[in-house]
């Protein structure tokens, strides 16, 4: 038979000491601990009831001293409640933030827990900021949905500027907020959406520039060399046409032979440079004469003769131009020609 004479020890309390000081849920751990009641100095913690906090919270209650109600949270959709914490398993709703969802938003955010600036919705106008986020006057061009937050269907990226149909994705692809395409991009085009010509690879830029480069700098120094050329030979190309067409100064009279017995001109065949023509010379003491070669059709007329002391010189088969040292003759049609010198 138990007298009940004995204090319970230090790690225990109440009746017959079954109870463990350690299982208590106290605020604070180093909580003494009654022998009798097993009482917390300071209270239980959160979701836990009783003198010595060994019970949960029931009835609908949670937190510190089981104070909170589960009706009084904001959760969205039907959750269950942590009788410790209250926790919203499915978060909150548009205005609401916290575990429990229990705290309003303040005025620069809305939106499920908070979540959403207000600054960053595209309102047309100056709009008010609600738990929702609800623009007042509607949104900008190319905005959507209540926040104006969202791009509409046929336009994405950060100002809803770009259209899908502009990507380069390989086959077909679904559209989101980045234009993603899901199969990649083309050949030759690059980024997420597909939207930027891939870089050309170095080499195959640099080798088409060098082939050009070599050729522009080997037609400028042809180009160089011709002009140099040209400015060199062009003083002497000037000098020899106006030695062939105005100076006759290098012509010379061709020896003449003649026998001091008779006093008989002797002919002898000689090349004479008058407008390129051929002529047989007339050596004498008197006059010489030279031919042209005109090319002038016959006429019918008779040839003319050049006759010298009494003896035929030359006869020509057509109408030629006759030129003397010291005057001017005329041919068959009546054209005067300048002086020519014996070469």
């Amino acid at each position: 038979m138990d007298r009940c004479d004995t204090e319970c020890d230090a790690g225990h309390y109440g009746v017959n000491c079954v109870n463990t000081c350690t299982d208590r849920k106290c605020f604070d751990v180093i909580s003494s601990c009654d022998r009798y009641t097993g009482s917390c100095d300071r209270g239980c913690l959160p979701g836990w009831r009783g003198v010595d906090c060994t019970q949960e919270c029931g009835h609908g209650t949670y937190g510190q001293n089981c104070s909170m109600a589960y009706s009084d949270r904001k959760c969205a959709g039907d959750s269950s409640c942590d009788h410790v914490r209250g926790t919203c398993v499915l978060g909150c709703v548009s205005g609401w933030k916290g575990e429990d969802c229990n705290e309003v938003c303040d005025s620069q955010h809305y939106g499920a827990n908070c979540a959403e600036a207000c600054a960053s919705r595209h309102c047309k106008g100056n709009s008010s900021c609600n738990s929702t986020g609800a623009c007042d006057n509607g949104c900008k061009t190319g905005w959507t949905l209540t926040d104006c937050t969202a791009c509409e269907t046929h336009l994405y990226g950060p100002d809803c500027t770009k259209t899908y149909s502009t990507r380069h994705c390989m086959r077909s692809s679904s559209c989101n907020s980045t234009g993603g395409c899901d199969n990649g991009c083309e050949e030759r085009w690059t980024e997420t959406d597909c939207t930027v010509p891939a870089s050309v690879p170095q080499q195959d830029i640099l080798i088409p520039a060098v082939t050009v480069t070599a050729i522009v700098v080997a037609v400028v120094v042809a180009v160089a060399v011709g002009v140099i050329i040209w400015r060199r030979r062009r003083p002497a190309l000037e000098e020899s046409e106006s030695h062939d067409y105005y100076n006759t100064s290098h012509l010379s009279k061709p020896e003449t032979k003649q026998s001091p017995e008779n006093e008989e001109t002797n002919l002898e065949a000689g090349t004479y440079e008058c407008l390129n023509g051929m002529s047989n010379n007339a050596q004498g003491s008197a006059e010489t004469y030279c031919t042209l070669n005109t090319d002038k059709p016959g006429d019918g007329a008779s040839d003319e003769v050049a006759d010298k002391e009494g003896d035929d010189i030359y006869e020509p088969t057509e109408p030629r131009t006759y030129e003397t040292l010291d005057s001017t003759s005329r041919d068959m049609d009546g054209d005067y020609n300048k002086l020519c010198e014996i070469k």
